[in-house]
This record gives C-alpha cells, sequence and structure tokens, in this order.
C-alpha cells in the first residue's frame, strides 16, 4: 500500500509543472507599419526568465493567455473577468503543446554589443543592440535589428520573449541585469519598425500549474 501511494505521488509530481511569477509588466506596443498600438501585460520571474505569460486581448476583445517555457512547452487559454485579480491558474496539459527550441543554431550568427548609455527619467540607462554578425548577410535577407534600454536599478534577470533574441542572450549573457523599460526595432533600412514602451511594473504573487 505505501509503495503504491509513493508511486502515485511521484507520478504526480512528473505530470504537474508549477511556475511562479512575482512582476507583472505592462507594455505599450506601438507599430509604425501601420500605425497601431496594442497593450500586453507580461507575467515573468524575476530570477528566472526561461519562461513567461503574455495576456492580450484578441480580435472579439476577450483576454488570451499565452504561455511559453523557452525549453519545453506552450499553452493558451481563454481568461474570463478581470485578470489582475488572479492569484493563481490551472491549464490542463491538452491545452499545451511540446515547444521544439529551433533557434539555438541561428543564435550563434548573431551578438550583442553595448551603445551609448541614454538619459530616461533623469537616469542613465545602459543600451544594447542585438544585430547579425555579418551586415552583408543581414542587408541581404532584410534582417531587422533590435535595441533594448534597461533600467539597472532593478536588478533582475533580462525578460527577452522573441525566441530567437532570447537564445542570443543565452548565448552570450552580456545583457546588464534590469527591467527593459523599451525594445527599438529597426528594419534593414535604418527605419524604426515598431516600439515597446513600459509603463507600469507590478510586484505579484501568481501561479501557474500546467496539470
Amino acid at each position: 500500500m505505501k509503495i503504491a501511494l509513493i508511486l502515485l505521488l511521484a507520478l504526480s509530481c512528473q505530470t504537474s509543472i508549477n511556475y511562479n511569477f512575482d512582476y507583472r509588466l505592462e507594455y505599450e506596443i506601438k507599430n509604425n507599419f501601420p500605425n497601431s498600438i496594442e497593450n500586453v501585460s507580461y507575467y515573468i520571474n524575476s530570477r528566472d526568465n526561461s519562461y513567461y505569460a503574455d495576456i492580450r486581448n484578441d480580435s472579439n476583445k476577450r483576454n488570451q493567455l499565452y504561455f511559453k517555457d523557452q525549453d519545453k512547452l506552450t499553452g493558451r487559454v481563454t481568461l474570463d473577468g478581470d485578470y489582475k485579480k488572479l492569484s493563481s491558474l490551472v491549464i490542463p496539459k491538452n491545452f499545451t503543446h511540446p515547444y521544439d527550441n529551433i533557434y539555438e543554431k541561428k543564435a550563434k550568427k548573431y551578438v550583442i554589443e553595448n551603445l551609448n548609455d541614454t538619459i530616461i527619467n533623469n537616469k542613465s540607462c545602459p543600451r544594447v543592440i542585438f544585430k547579425m554578425n555579418n551586415a552583408q548577410q543581414a542587408n541581404k535577407n532584410k534582417l531587422s535589428c533590435h535595441i533594448f534600454v534597461i533600467d539597472t536599478s532593478t536588478p533582475i534577470q533580462p525578460f527577452i520573449a522573441h525566441p530567437t533574441l532570447f537564445n542570443i542572450w543565452n548565448l552570450h549573457k552580456n545583457v546588464p541585469k534590469g527591467l527593459i523599460i523599451e525594445k527599438q526595432v529597426y528594419n534593414n533600412d535604418g527605419k524604426l519598425s515598431y516600439v515597446e514602451k513600459l509603463k507600469k511594473v507590478t510586484p505579484i504573487n501568481f501561479h501557474l500549474l500546467i496539470k
């Protein structure tokens, strides 16, 4: 009987995955092609940036939660009511899909370089750029570059949702710790494509269970 109970508990631990989040980051995304604005809330763990959740409206104005563990799985559910009041959420395992990281090899073609600091709200904020090693190949393939502006007064692991950029960071790990307060994306012609600005930071205690 004791052996059966131990096996049952072990199986339960293997089939359930628990994720913890301690910050909600609210960003405004402005896309210049066409000119549009979208608001998105990201749930992150300040000590582990390998997973995150984001919540945004779909075309029917419903709140959709998308979850990604960068090494394991993704999932998507529709939320009812005020999601900001949620302290926990269970996603059935059949609502998830295995995530195959196909970006590790691609990341080796990119570097992260430091740019001059910028002043935002009287703070000196570091800037970094993610770009391809080979400028000619980048132009040929019409690849964009990404610039992050970072507030280092809150020393958290940099939150990077973009899968290629996350793998570039994971390879080099030379982005300063802190809140990414602005993300700028430029196309291969050097024109600003879209900007993602941090609007609000909220400490939270939110738990997500995949079961």
